[in-house]
């Protein structure tokens, strides 16, 4: 004759979950540990999957700031070589305006020396005697 396990001779195999879910027996322990064990396994999974779109999402971030960071230097490079090129031409200006003031200030000089030229050669001429 077969042995029956006291769990199975209290609750008939056709009876309904409900009702024997509060008794306690091995296939509802197994179960509730297996459908545990399949939920803790989902929930790692899910928690692997969301850290791996995480991760990707921090590296298309990274990406992205590093492309920021390079347009950045670079703005910086070609405002640096503006100002460079702007500073030439200034500096070009100002050694025209030198050379232009220099001339001036020769002429100027040739002019004086001639006026005092004639200047004394006048005095000298109105001195003598006619």
């Amino acid at each position: 004759m077969p042995m029956h396990s006291p769990a199975s001779a209290t609750a008939p195999s056709n009876a309904h979950p409900r009702h024997s879910a509060h008794l306690p027996t091995t296939d509802t322990a197994q179960g509730t540990r297996e459908e545990l064990d399949w939920l803790q396994f989902n929930l790692r999974r899910e928690e692997l999957e969301f850290r791996k779109l995480m991760f990707v999402h921090d590296q298309e971030l990274e990406t992205k700031r590093m492309r920021l960071e390079e347009q950045r230097l670079e703005n910086q490079r070609r405002e640096t070589e503006l100002e460079s090129k702007r500073l030439d031409v200034q500096r070009k200006q100002l050694d025209t305006q030198i050379e232009s003031l220099k001339s001036v200030t020769t002429m100027l000089g040739q002019m004086v020396s001639q006026m005092g030229s004639q200047m004394h050669n006048a005095s000298d001429s109105n001195a003598q005697p006619r």
